[in-house]
């Protein structure tokens, strides 16, 4: 591991937001409680309902289920930037100006978490922080509540610091490509 790597999880679990309300916990998991889990905020090519519903089910098809499973939520203090060779993004400590936009899903078993574990790989940390659910109503009140976040932690040579990972450039250029490789897989948990 180099020393970038072993660098980035210490600097996330110190992290802590501008007003103190958005401390990153870095502790590891027990996969097999599921009543140990709070929701999970999503932020990078997992905000394509099929790639995420092909994750968790099997099948990109379930997509519609998916959608129902998700809300709309801002992470703050965070950037979400552009891994160098990859079609996907690094969620980073930012500033106070900083946010990220994505989705808080509630994943329901332990297989459901192995799955979502397996996909991110080794080059990301599940952490908790704090996100803000977007509310529909007219009084604007969003509630902030607790979720897991998958944090890179790989080498901060890796990615395009300089640069914004968009959403939409993945759904158009990259999704079905995606998609295309991984029909007939399955992830198992």
């Amino acid at each position: 591991m180099s020393k970038t790597q072993t660098e980035i999880p210490a600097k996330i679990h110190n992290y802590n937001g501008e007003k103190g309300n958005h401390r990153v916990s870095t502790s590891a998991m027990d996969t097999t409680d599921v009543s140990t889990f709070s929701p999970i905020f999503v932020y990078g090519t997992l905000m394509a309902e099929e790639l995420l519903s092909w994750v968790l089910t099997g099948s990109s098809e379930n997509h519609e289920l998916i959608c129902s499973l998700r809300q709309p939520a801002v992470l703050t203090n965070f950037r979400r930037v552009p891994v160098k060779h990859g079609d996907y993004p690094a969620l980073i400590p930012g500033g106070p100006s900083d946010q990220v936009d994505g989705y808080l899903i509630s994943p329901r078993s332990a297989s459901e978490w192995k799955k979502l574990d397996d996909f991110e790989g080794e080059l990301y940390q599940r952490c908790q922080v704090n996100v803000l659910l977007v509310s529909d109503n007219l009084d604007g009140g969003n509630k902030c509540v607790s979720a897991n976040v998958y944090v890179w932690a790989g080498s901060m040579d890796d990615i395009w610091q300089d640069r914004e990972w968009d959403i939409s450039h993945f759904r158009q250029n990259r999704l079905e490509d995606w998609l295309d490789l991984f029909d007939g897989m399955e992830m198992v948990g």
